[in-house]
């Protein structure tokens, strides 16, 4: 995944998307899903994955500061090495 704009050689092309009533997306940095635990495992997108889908139906700001928990309490006791940003939107 590479953030648009950092890498010149990179030219996004232009896409849609059809978003429906109640439909969600999330964005979130590599920090997030590279967040390691005392094992040296990542959170990864599997464990990512799994706790979207398990809280699909939670307000936003609580799926997203669950989310942020979650990661958190995977890594425990281990310095975080990037930053854990997340951005949330639903379609009303």
């Amino acid at each position: 995944m590479i953030i648009l704009g950092v890498v010149p050689e990179v030219d996004p092309l232009p896409a849609t998307i059809d978003l429906q009533l109640g439909d969600t997306l999330i964005f979130a940095t590599d920090g997030i899903t590279e967040a390691e635990n005392d094992l040296e495992e990542e959170f990864g997108w599997e464990r990512l994955e799994q706790y979207l889908a398990g809280h699909r139906e939670m307000p936003l700001p609580k799926l997203v500061s669950g989310l942020v928990d979650a990661v958190e309490s995977f890594s425990l006791g281990c310095e975080q090495s990037d930053d854990r940003t997340v951005l949330a939107f639903r379609v009303r």
